[in-house]
């Protein structure tokens, strides 16, 4: 930028906000500093004066109307009163917009009148030209020759005329850009509407093509027999038959694929190697069949080896010279490898699906089961007989396992594989018989084997559980009129030779989970397909066919292997192996936890959409002994904190919130303070998650919904107690 020439002008480098309202004050500024402007902010008039008094003069000033004390209208009056003052802009805002207000801001002497909401577009053109004429040669900020004023209130009416026009401007700006809208919308309609004419006429033209090009083909099919040895070169499938759809000839390439000769095809009927029936559309054939029209899909077919193929398939009506049918012409390609990777690629498209679904419906778990877990401890402090301090932990640890089961639904969301810590099976395998005993039939005898010296493993306890829960819910199931389902455990040591004779597993320690049950068993044609992601042989409605997939899954992140023993009519066994964790037992001991320090009346801001949340984590802090400021989004946060900056100690936010968004407000309290502390809370804030999702990671320390009190308080304690950057 280049120097005025007058130094009076040299300081001018700034625009003056005069607004009351602090929210409104916080976007303003964001809004200027964003196109370059330095701002100044003063809550009234004569604080406004105190400014200009006592420092540089401004860019310009930009007031409300509406403010306690010294409203805008008599700032500008006291404005053009001081001759000093005489040169500098002066815009006044409002909320509302009528000819007496314009009156009272010629009467006053604004430069501009603009009505809220503010269109940036409008104010900010506006003082980049005022900066601009400062910049000139000569001008200056209060002198004679100064800016020329482009309105107020003068006896000459041009300049009168001047405000009104600018005003009038603004209102036909935005008139202009409501008529564009419309315009565009007429041209996208009209542009719509000219592509589905356009695509309707490419569709009709190219029906009119296939159906010429597929009755010349018609006509050509009469000479077949002629030009067999051409059609024996084809790659197709190509038959021919009679009306009763007897083999009249069958070419090589059918004999290829399907390994039947011509010789042992002559006069046979197609349904004992075609099942006419059984994919997709193919149960219109017979219809089409009997009523002599073409037909055009996908049929299985039978080869000698005893598996099957996928054709895809026209049959076309033969007739003769005189248009009478005589038979059918079968033309198939193989689609069985193309069909099998379409399969699988629908498969990865719903399992995308349901991650994104799990994804937000762990999102909204978490904001569910945080509140719960902090009232849980809040009511522990309260509560001191032994059956409400009972339902007390239970209802901790429905919440610890809801936590865990949600953070596994974001893992499989996220591809994060959970948390690990060296844990002991054999008390996940007891609240595993516990819900046996008291859910499953009366019919299904539990046999248990679970040994107290069990080694531990390392891994996540939330997922071993699904493991053996889903297991057992199997084992139930392959017994409906009643049976014996045992579960045991026990330590395995394998060496080199044994461990070679197990897929998947290498030598060393073991722990090895058995679940069996005396039920039906397993068929061999369902055997090769249990592993299958959605394979299931229940009914629909009954189950996803994610279990064993999920089973076997999670042992393998696990570095285990699963076995399977299985008897049709007798029952099956499966043997979850799980490597023994190098750590002892000892050493997997929860520490005694320190007792969390009491506050001393520091002052925290806690911004969450939530309201229970945001109630119940208020109530914490407070009965721990802080003070406590909550903002239901990012901007009444922002405006909270720009009161007082000084005074927050630390800066608790979420960072899904409408407006401004936690990283966000996290930026503009430390843009205030820099040493202030903050704490990120979101139901995706543990360690795995943070790499998954590096925005996560904008606070000091963060907190994964759901949390309980006391991890609350402990967290909190540490960044209050940290030095200060």
């Amino acid at each position: 930028m280049t120097p005025s020439s007058d130094p009076a002008a040299a300081g001018r480098d700034h625009v003056l906000i005069v607004e009351d309202s602090l929210t409104q004050a916080v976007q303003l500024r964001f809004v200027l500093e964003e196109h370059g402007f330095a701002v100044r902010h003063a809550r009234h008039g004569a604080e406004a004066l105190s400014f200009i008094g006592s420092g540089a003069l401004p860019l310009a000033v930009v007031s409300d109307v509406n403010m306690p004390g010294m409203a805008g209208y008599e700032l500008c009056r006291r404005i053009r009163g001081d001759e000093r003052l005489a040169g500098l802009p002066v815009v006044l805002l409002t909320a509302l917009s009528d000819g007496a207000d314009v009156q009272r801001a010629l009467e006053c002497g604004a430069d501009y009148f603009f009505t809220k909401p503010l269109d940036e577009n409008v104010l900010v053109p506006r003082l980049r030209r005022i900066r601009a004429e400062l910049q000139l040669p000569g001008v200056g900020g209060g002198s004679a020759g100064g800016i020329e004023r482009s309105m107020r209130i003068d006896p000459d009416p041009r300049r009168t005329l001047g405000l009104l026009l600018s005003t009038y401007e603004a209102a036909v700006a935005q008139n202009h850009r409501l008529e564009r809208a419309e315009a565009d919308l007429r041209q996208l309609n009209e542009n719509l509407e000219n592509r589905v004419r356009e695509r309707t006429a490419e569709l009709v033209s190219a029906n009119e093509a296939l159906r010429s090009e597929y009755n010349a083909r018609l006509q050509g099919e009469v000479r077949l027999r002629e030009q067999a040895e051409l059609l024996d070169k084809a790659g197709e499938v190509i038959v021919t038959t009679d009306l009763k759809c007897r083999v009249r000839f069958w070419n090589n390439g059918a004999a290829r694929l399907l390994i039947w000769d011509a010789t042992e095809m002559g006069g046979r009927e197609l349904k004992e190697i075609f099942s006419l029936g059984e994919l997709g559309d193919s149960a219109s054939l017979a219809a089409a069949l009997a009523s002599g029209r073409d037909w055009r899909g996908e049929i299985r077919a039978r080869r000698r080896e005893g598996d099957s193929v996928v054709l895809e398939t026209s049959v076309t009506v033969l007739r003769d010279g005189a248009g009478r049918p005589g038979g059918w012409l079968m033309i198939g390609a193989d689609v069985t490898e193309r069909k099998a990777l379409e399969d699988k690629f629908l498969r990865a498209q719903r399992l995308e699906s349901i991650g994104m679904l799990a994804a937000g419906i762990a999102h909204d778990l978490n904001n569910v089961l945080a509140p719960i877990g902090m009232a849980a401890s809040l009511l522990r402090m309260r509560l001191s007989t032994a059956p409400d301090l009972k339902l007390i932990d239970t209802l901790e640890k429905s919440v610890t396992r809801g936590s865990g089961l949600v953070k596994q639904i974001l893992g499989f969301a996220h591809g994060v594989s959970g948390e690990r810590r060296v844990l002991q099976v054999k008390h996940l395998m007891r609240d595993i018989t516990s819900v046996i005993a008291q859910t499953f039939p009366k019919s299904i005898e539990l046999v248990e084997r679970i040994p107290s010296d069990l080694w531990p493993v390392r891994g996540n306890a939330t997922q071993v559980h699904q493991v053996l829960l889903n297991l057992c819910v199997n084992a139930r199931d392959a017994m409906p009129d009643g049976g014996q389902l045992r579960v045991s455990a026990e330590n395995r040591r394998l060496d080199a030779a044994a461990a070679r004779a197990l897929p998947g597993a290498k030598p060393g320690p073991w722990i090895v989970i058995e679940v069996g049950d005396s039920g039906t068993g397993i068929p061999p044609d369902v055997l090769a397909r249990i592993w299958d992601p959605f394979f299931t042989t229940k009914g629909v409605g009954k189950g996803t066919g994610l279990g064993l997939s999920t089973v076997r899954g999670i042992v393998q992140t696990h570095e285990g292997f699963v076995t399977l023993d299985t008897q049709v009519g007798k029952g099956s066994t499966f043997r979850v192996f799980f490597p023994a964790a190098d750590v002892p037992e000892a050493a997997s001991a929860v520490a005694v936890a320190k007792p969390v320090a009491a506050g001393h009346g520091q002052l925290i801001l806690v911004a969450d959409d939530e309201d229970s949340i945001r109630e119940i984590v208020s109530s914490v802090l407070t009965a721990a002994g802080y003070l406590v400021e909550t903002a239901g989004d990012g901007l009444s946060a922002a405006a909270l904190y720009a009161e007082r900056p000084a005074d927050f100690a630390l800066l608790i936010t979420d960072y899904d919130m409408p407006g401004l968004d936690g990283e966000k407000l996290a930026a503009f309290v430390r843009s205030r303070a820099a040493g202030t502390r903050v704490l990120a809370v979101s139901g995706l804030a543990d360690d795995e998650a943070n790499r998954a999702h590096p925005s996560l990671t904008f606070g000091d320390a963060n907190l994964g919904k759901p949390f309980t009190a006391d991890s609350l308080l402990r967290k909190v304690a540490e960044l209050l107690e940290a030095p200060r950057s």
